[in-house]
């Protein structure tokens, strides 16, 4: 494996994604941005949920490049059940702090996979997670498709 032909593509796929989510949220009021009706969620649930996620993706990573296993061994209903408790953890942030805190959570785990080694990096992609991920993308499509439905 050429874990630099990897390292770009995964940069590739996390600059993609992320043009996704801001070419969804584009032009949107902070009205429309925190309105729950994207199936009980907001535009800002999903980045908060999305900067929840990176935070565990960051630790994930960093313990998968130093040579542990993976902590993040969830199950679809746990995952449920953690999606909604830290989408309410953070429903009281500003719009502002919760695009802050998804900028930066991603801009950690970016900054870590640029600087990793290829020994580290290929210990990281021993495993899909924390890397090879379309969460952004999936995201961005449930958004783009409650902001066709609202024109």
């Amino acid at each position: 494996m050429d874990v630099n032909a990897e390292r770009r593509s995964v940069l590739a796929a996390f600059a993609a994604s992320e043009a996704a989510i801001l070419a969804a949220i584009n032009a949107l009021s902070e009205t429309q941005l925190c309105e729950r009706s994207i199936d009980g969620w907001s535009v800002k649930d999903h980045l908060a949920h999305l900067a929840q996620w990176h935070e565990l993706r960051w630790l994930d990573l960093t313990r998968l490049a130093a040579g542990y296993e993976s902590a993040v061994n969830s199950t679809p209903e746990q995952d449920e059940t953690f999606n909604a408790m830290t989408v309410e953890w953070r429903a009281g942030l500003s719009w502002q702090q919760t695009l802050w805190d998804w900028q930066t959570s991603r801009g950690r785990v970016l900054d870590t996979l640029r600087a990793l080694s290829a020994e580290e990096l290929a210990l990281v992609l021993r495993d899909d997670w924390p890397l090879r991920t379309g969460h952004e993308d999936e995201h961005a499509g449930y958004i783009r498709k409650w902001r066709d439905s609202i024109r």
